[in-house]
């Protein structure tokens, strides 16, 4: 293990089921890699109610990832479209008419489950009131902010979150990097 490497995930869990997006895996597995620590969350990302969702805000794993959160200094985090193939769509944790009212709102994507309009700006919205995860303030302090996102359908988010400023690095792949260049 390599001293002050820490993994840690900035949203809680998503899906039912073991889906390959869970973010204690996904942070389990960059730890083992860099030689670091992994320290899991022990919530989901999406709650049923803002009832609930109050209520957890109030566990000690939420405070404590909350509070670990503002001293990161490195983030790497993902961008999902509210058009076309969607993993939230893929793991039923979304249905489309959910979709449908996201977009409806001028919602273009998020980022780590900020959903924001082409500005790169946060849109209030219904799902949102019932999510655990890192705010859009918090992640706008961090100072090395890496998206990952590529496709033709994900291209309005990137531009979103270039615009917004809210990354430092694009991980992308060569077509979509040349659609952004264009």
């Amino acid at each position: 293990k390599k001293p002050g490497i820490k993994i840690i995930p900035m949203m809680g869990g998503l899906g039912k089921i073991d889906t390959g997006v869970q973010s204690n895996l996904i942070a389990g597995i960059f730890a083992e890699k860099l030689g670091g620590t992994s320290y899991p969350v022990h919530f989901p990302a999406f709650l049923d109610s803002i009832k609930a969702k109050k209520a957890l805000e109030n566990e000690n794993n939420y405070k404590d990832a909350v509070k670990t959160s503002k001293n990161i200094t490195w983030a790497l985090l993902g961008m999902s479209s509210t058009e076309g193939d969607n993993t939230l769509l893929k793991i039923k944790e979304f249905s489309q008419n959910d979709m449908d009212y996201l977009k409806e709102l001028g919602i273009v994507g998020d980022i780590n489950l900020n959903w924001l309009n082409i500005k790169g700006m946060p849109v209030k919205n219904r799902i949102t009131e019932r999510t655990l995860l890192i705010p859009y303030e918090q992640i706008r302090k961090i100072k090395n902010v890496i998206g990952v996102a590529y496709g033709k359908n994900k291209l309005q988010i990137i531009m979103a979150v270039l615009c917004g400023n809210l990354i430092s690095n694009l991980i992308t792949d060569e077509n979509t990097a040349r659609l952004i260049a264009s």
